[in-house]
């Protein structure tokens, strides 16, 4: 594990990087910028900021560099994302950010989840594991119990890369009103496409763009605004 010095909008931060998977998710954050569609958002947030598939905290980071005081409420089911998630808080001496050891999903209670070889491509769907390490049994919440259990009332912006999940966890979602805008990463697979995930946004009142990835043509953003 190799410790970086990170410099983004005139803020300094200490990471660490345990393989090219993390090198690859701090460039598509800071250096391609693929939530730059976002970064007024971000800047201008009072309410709470949603980080759902944290990983080990790099867009937590790049939320910090933008505004240094909003909450941010980061959710990660893997144990050794979340050890350096952690790590990433303590070595910068970051405040008010809540870490919850879960994943979002159609409902509350315990799911498989399938961790690969890398750290990035981890899923409760095993198909979209190409290479499976192992699996473990996570804590799951529903965006509905996760609200609730939080006493979120509103949430300036819902980021999503939950590696598939995304499909079951806006179809089963009910409180539109507390959600300001929302920032995905979809992943097309089986019969399931990411025009159903704009369907869903623009029957609740969002404003849709979508942007498909540089890399895989399965993958790609959408950014939805109220």
């Amino acid at each position: 594990m190799k410790l970086n010095n990170l410099h983004f909008n005139n803020q300094d931060f200490k990471v660490y990087t345990r393989s090219q998977a993390d090198k690859s998710i701090m460039k598509e954050i800071f250096e391609l910028r693929e939530y730059k569609e976002v970064e007024t958002i971000i800047k201008s947030a009072k309410e709470t900021i949603i980080d759902a598939g944290a990983q080990a905290g790099f867009f937590v980071l790049y939320c910090r560099a933008l505004n240094p005081e909003v909450k941010i409420l980061a959710i990660e089911p893997d144990e050794d994302n979340l050890e350096l998630l952690n790590q990433h808080l303590e070595i910068n001496n970051l405040k008010n950010i809540e870490v919850m050891p879960a994943a979002l999903a159609a409902k509350s209670g315990l799911r498989d989840f399938f961790i690969s070889s890398d750290s990035h491509n981890h899923s409760l769907f095993r198909v979209l594991v190409p290479k499976i390490n192992k699996n473990a049994k996570v804590k799951t919440y529903s965006l509905d119990d996760l609200l609730k259990e939080q006493g979120i009332e509103k949430v300036a912006l819902l980021k999503l890369d939950i590696e598939g999940a995304e499909y079951e966890v806006l179809g089963n979602f009910t409180y539109w009103e507390k959600i300001k805008n929302i920032a995905l990463e979809y992943h097309d697979f089986g019969d399931l496409k990411h025009q159903e995930l704009e369907k869903i946004l623009v029957e609740n009142g969002f404003k849709v763009k979508s942007r498909s990835s540089k890399f895989d043509r399965n993958l790609g953003f959408i950014f939805a605004v109220k």
